[in-house]
């Protein structure tokens, strides 16, 4: 009897449950995690404002990126160059690929290098690592255009025969970023900010001035 007693009980409030406990449970988003429903909305993390400086490289970005040649053996310019860049993660993709639209503003310091520079770009970056839990990595780029002020002579001589060079040109920056465990909103950047025509295709303009760069993105 006491359990026919229990077995009705139970019965009856399964059925007075509300309808809310019984519905399934959200899947996940899987392989992609989509922040554009609030891309123009607060920033909730998902927001970052690098400041970096550095000085002209010399050396050829194909060099540098395909043999490679390491900073020690770079040709260093006389130019400097410092820089702000605000970007905010559009998507991750598998858990470990951020797409990072961004735009960014510069200025040159130099006996021929003084213009400013603005760029918009998109950024794809490779977020997992099997040493992330002592030393968080990020190695990715950003591809976009940029717009400089004025035709330094730096850009002048890297312009092919019978071409003075262009203000807009492409923009293209390689990056490796590092950030400890405990602190994750602070990442060491490395940045090489680099213009060029690419190879001509652009107002037939061969290369443009390139810098490597350091600083400090913050994450809020």
């Amino acid at each position: 009897m006491w359990l026919s007693l229990a077995w009705c009980a139970a019965a009856s409030a399964q059925q007075a449950a509300p309808a809310a406990l019984s519905a399934p449970v959200p899947s996940p988003t899987g392989w992609v995690a989509w922040n554009g429903d609030n891309f123009f909305g607060p920033c909730r993390g998902d927001c970052s404002f690098a400041l970096l400086g550095g000085r002209e490289i010399s050396t050829g970005l194909e060099k540098i990126v395909t043999r490679p040649v390491a900073p020690w053996d770079w040709r260093w310019g006389d130019s400097g160059f410092v820089s702000g860049v605000f970007a905010r993660r559009l998507a991750t993709l598998w858990g470990a690929f951020d797409i990072v639209p961004e735009i960014g503003v510069g200025k040159r310091f130099g006996a021929d290098a003084k213009a400013a520079e603005g760029w918009a770009a998109l950024g794809f970056y490779w977020t997992r690592f099997p040493w992330d839990n002592y030393l968080h990595t990020k190695i990715g780029f950003a591809e976009g255009l940029d717009l400089a002020t004025q035709i330094d002579r730096g850009e002048r001589i890297r312009a092919l025969p019978g071409r003075t060079g262009s203000v807009l040109l492409n923009y293209f920056a390689p990056e490796i970023d590092f950030s400890l465990p405990r602190f994750p909103d602070y990442e060491l950047v490395l940045r090489i900010n680099h213009r060029s025509g690419i190879w001509g295709l652009i107002n037939k303009v061969s290369g443009g001035i390139q810098y490597g760069e350091a600083g400090l993105r913050v994450y809020f």
